[in-house]
C-alpha cells in the first residue's frame, strides 16, 4: 500500500517581501502558485498512490481568500481524482472559536474526509477504497478494511490549559492527555481488525524535533514522545506543522512544508514523503519539489565582492556598515 504524504502547503495570497505583495511574472500571488507548483510536481512524482494524506494547514488562516480557497479546493479535488485524500486539520485551517474553517469546503467530496476531532478512519475494502469513520471498537463493518487510520488534527492549546488541573504544567498535562487518546484510538483499531495496518496522521510535534525555522517559537508546543509512538501499534506516523523535512524514527517523520515560505527555510529541501506500507515492512522515500523561491542570506562584504545568486532569489545582507556604505548598498539592492 502506497500513501503519498503532504503537509503545511499554507496557501498564502497575501506574502509579501518589504511591504511588497510578492506576484509572478503573471500576477499571481507568489503564496498561491509557489506552494501549488511544488505540490502537483510531488504528487506527478509519487505516481499511483492508494491514499493521500494532507498532515495539516492547507491554508494559511481559517478563513482564505477566494483565491486562497480556490487553489485549495483544486488541489484536493485533482487528489481525490486519483485516490481518496484525508485532510487533517492543522493550527492555521481551525478558527480560535467555535465557528467553522474553510476546510468545510472540503467536505463536499466523496473521496474527501476532513478530520478535525480525533477519529479513526476504516479504509476500503471496495473498487474504490472509501474511506468512513470507525464506529467504535464494535463496528463489525470495518473488520475487512485494509488500512485503519488514527487521525488527530491540532489539539486547541487554550482550551487543554484551562481544563489542566491546578499547579500541573499545562503542556506536560496536555501530552499526556494525548497518549492516554493514542491509546484509546489503537486500542479500539486493535479490536476491530488484528490484521490491517494502522497509521497515525499527527498535526503537531515531536519531543526532539528541530523546529529552527518556524516563524514563532515551539519550543512549549503539545508534544508526543517517541517512545510512547513505538510503543504503539503504529506502522508508520505521518506528522505536519513542523517545516523542516525530518526522520525522527524510521517510521515517525515529519514531512515539511512543501516550498520554502522565508529565510527560516533557506536551503532547505521541500517537497514530501512516499510511504509504502507492505506486511510488516515500512518504507519511506523522500520526493523533492523544485522549489521556485530562493532565499540566500550574504554578508556585507559578500554583497559587495558580487555574491552569485539566481534569477529570481530573494537575498537579505547582514552585517555592520556606516551609514554611507548602507546607502550605497541600498541602491545597488533596489536596482538589482
Amino acid at each position: 500500500m502506497r500513501l503519498g504524504h503532504l503537509s503545511d502547503v499554507h496557501f498564502d495570497g497575501s506574502r509579501r517581501l518589504a511591504g511588497a505583495l510578492r506576484t509572478t511574472s503573471e500576477g499571481v500571488p507568489v503564496g498561491i502558485a509557489h506552494p501549488d507548483r511544488c505540490a502537483r510536481e510531488v504528487m506527478a512524482s509519487m505516481g499511483a498512490v492508494d491514499l493521500w494524506c494532507l498532515t495539516g494547514d492547507l491554508f494559511e488562516r481559517a478563513h482564505p481568500s477566494p483565491e486562497e480557497l480556490r487553489a485549495g479546493l483544486d488541489l484536493v479535488c485533482d487528489m481525490a481524482v486519483k485516490a481518496p485524500v484525508v485532510v487533517l486539520a492543522g493550527n492555521h485551517d481551525v478558527p480560535s472559536t467555535g465557528e467553522s474553517g474553510a476546510l468545510v469546503g472540503l467536505q463536499r467530496r466523496t473521496d474527501v474526509h476532513v478530520v478535525d476531532t480525533p477519529r479513526v478512519l476504516a479504509f476500503g475494502p471496495g473498487p474504490r477504497n472509501r474511506l468512513r469513520a470507525l464506529r467504535g471498537a464494535g463496528d463489525a463493518d470495518a473488520t475487512a478494511a485494509s488500512l485503519l487510520v488514527a487521525c488527530v488534527p491540532y489539539p486547541h492549546r487554550a482550551r487543554i490549559a484551562a481544563a489542566a488541573p491546578a499547579g500541573v504544567e499545562p503542556n506536560a498535562w496536555a501530552s499526556s492527555m494525548l497518549e492516554r487518546l493514542l491509546a484509546g484510538m489503537a486500542s479500539d483499531a486493535r479490536v476491530v481488525s488484528t490484521a490491517a495496518p494502522v497509521v497515525l496522521l499527527w498535526h503537531g510535534s515531536i519531543d526532539g524535533c528541530r523546529i529552527r525555522h518556524q516563524p514563532r517559537s515551539l519550543a512549549n508546543d503539545i508534544a508526543l514522545s517517541v517512545p510512547a509512538l513505538l510503543a504503539g501499534p503504529w506502522a508508520a506516523v505521518l506528522c505536519g506543522h513542523i517545516h523542516e523535512r525530518q526522520a525522527m524514527h524510521d517510521r515517525i517523520r515529519h514531512a515539511g512544508s512543501v516550498d520554502r515560505h522565508d529565510f527560516g527555510e533557506e536551503g532547505d529541501d521541500k517537497g514530501g514523503l512516499l510511504w509504502t506500507l507492505d506486511g510488516a515492512s515500512t518504507q519511506v522515500s523522500p520526493i523533492d519539489a523544485r522549489s521556485p523561491t530562493e532565499y540566500r542570506t550574504l554578508s556585507v562584504e559578500g554583497y559587495e565582492a558580487g555574491g552569485a545568486v539566481s534569477p529570481g532569489t530573494v537575498v537579505r545582507v547582514k552585517g555592520s556598515c556606516d551609514p554611507e556604505r548602507a546607502t550605497r548598498l541600498r541602491a545597488r539592492m533596489a536596482a538589482d
